[in-house]
């Protein structure tokens, strides 16, 4: 009898082990519903930006089907918004810069944050905190918020992920 096949976990399981961790925040995750069905999911947790607490974008998924539809850029700015609302200076994602940068995003070594150097221009930041000229752009003054090595929450790390300097816990309270 062959074995069976161990699968990596994917975004749902992540999804799952940060909602149970000290870094999740329900204040920063939104649902999109087509009627009762779930068609887009996204989430921001806390990180840690040497000392300074951080949100981290992720995982963000809209079903294939209903990809290009905007779903992906409305759940952005809710949590942009909430974000913004809840008085944090920089939110960092790793994605695609072509998607990203539309929504404000630089390359977070733009701004003095860094994480794996492998993750190169993929890894990116968003300022929000106010004086950022308009709505953040980050091209418009030179970056005052926190820099330094961003630290994922634990979660992170059990997918495999191995960034710069050790992922641990947020001890932001909830």
């Amino acid at each position: 009898m062959p074995s069976p096949v161990r699968r990596a976990p994917g975004e749902a399981t992540l999804v799952g082990w940060l909602r149970e961790s000290a870094s999740y925040d329900p204040r920063f995750a939104f649902v999109a519903l087509d009627g009762d069905r779930i068609v887009g999911h996204v989430m921001a947790t806390g990180g840690d930006l040497d000392g300074a607490p951080t949100l981290g974008l992720g995982p963000l998924s809209v079903e294939p089907s209903r990809q290009g539809q905007g779903i992906g850029s409305r759940l952005m700015g809710a949590t942009l918004g909430a974000a913004r609302q809840a008085g944090a200076s920089v939110i960092v994602l790793l994605g695609g810069p072509g998607y990203h940068a539309r929504l404000g995003f630089v390359p977070a070594a733009d701004l003095g944050i860094s994480a794996d150097p492998s993750w190169g221009e993929f890894f990116q930041a968003r300022p929000l905190a106010d004086g950022w000229g308009r709505d953040g752009d980050a091209e418009s003054q030179a970056h005052a918020g926190p820099r330094g090595v961003i630290t994922y929450p634990e979660p992170f790390a059990r997918l495999g992920w191995r960034p710069a300097h050790p992922v641990v816990a947020s001890e932001r309270s909830q």
